[in-house]
C-alpha cells in the first residue's frame, strides 16, 4: 500500500502548492506553475518515488491530480 501523503508532497515540491484542497483540484489548465517543465519533473518524480513506470500514453493523459490517481490505480498503486 502506497501512502497518499508521497503523491500529495510531489504536486507540493514541484508546483508549489500548500493547501491541499488545491492540490486535490490541481490541473495543468489551472495551475500556472504546471508548464512543460513542471509536468517532466513531476512524471519524474512520481516514477521515482512511487516506483512506478509511466510510458507515453500515460504522460500525456495526466493532466490532473485526479487523472493521475486513476492512470496510477491501472498501474496497481492504490492509495
Amino acid at each position: 500500500m502506497y501512502d497518499i501523503e508521497d503523491y500529495i508532497q510531489i504536486f507540493q515540491d514541484i508546483l508549489g502548492l500548500e493547501e491541499e484542497a488545491d492540490i486535490r483540484t490541481a490541473s495543468c489548465e489551472d495551475v500556472e506553475e504546471w508548464d512543460s517543465h513542471a509536468h517532466m519533473e513531476l512524471m519524474t518524480a512520481i516514477e521515482a518515488r512511487l516506483r512506478v513506470r509511466l510510458d507515453g500514453e500515460d504522460v500525456a493523459h495526466f493532466l490532473s491530480f485526479e487523472e493521475g490517481l486513476e492512470i496510477l490505480e491501472k498501474k496497481g498503486i492504490a492509495f
